[in-house]
């Protein structure tokens, strides 16, 4: 795999992006409303808030869940909830009608798809209400995709594309 990108800086001149370039008052009037997404987690959605002045006072404002558009970073020891915490997002987005986007790296996806059908259950909604939603990608079963980041990419931008999905779930062990 190396010998794929060991030249990769010899051949690639430098530039400057100059149009990745923007001055933060800028950015700021437009950047999108920050909203809340439902984790389906109990007790998380309420950490997660902005704060509005008011009579010159902060006073914060509940998200109802993890920001729009934020990337999550989920750490910690092995049997910490790690993994449930990203099934119950997945279930709860797939039963809000959200398509989501569900690497697998650990298990193949027919164990996954099944757990996540008891997963469902547990937290109350009809599974067939949510297999629609829920797209496997199975990089478990198919090295490439654990080994080869262009591939991942592609297949991730593919998926994203073809089935309109709005939230991806990437479990790195």
């Amino acid at each position: 795999m190396t010998e794929r990108y060991e030249n990769y800086e010899s051949q690639v001149e430098p530039r400057v992006v100059e149009e990745s370039i923007i001055v933060m008052g800028e950015a700021v009037k437009q950047a999108p409303k920050i909203t809340g997404v439902p984790t389906g987690v109990e007790g998380l959605d309420e950490l997660f808030f902005t704060v509005e002045v008011k009579d010159g006072k902060p006073v914060k404002k509940s998200l109802g869940g993890i920001p729009t558009y934020a990337v999550f970073n989920v750490t910690g020891v092995s049997d910490t909830g790690k993994s449930l915490f990203v099934e119950q997002f997945a279930v709860a987005q797939a039963a809000r009608g959200e398509k989501v986007a569900f690497v697998t790296v650990e298990s193949p996806a027919v164990f996954v798809a099944k757990g996540l059908e008891m997963r469902a259950a547990a937290m109350g909604h009809e599974p067939a209400k949510i297999e629609k939603n829920i797209v496997l990608i199975d990089a478990a079963s198919h090295g490439s995709l654990r080994e080869n980041v262009p591939d991942l990419l592609t297949t991730l931008a593919y998926v994203i594309k073809q089935h309109k999905v709005r939230f991806l779930t990437l479990p790195i062990p």
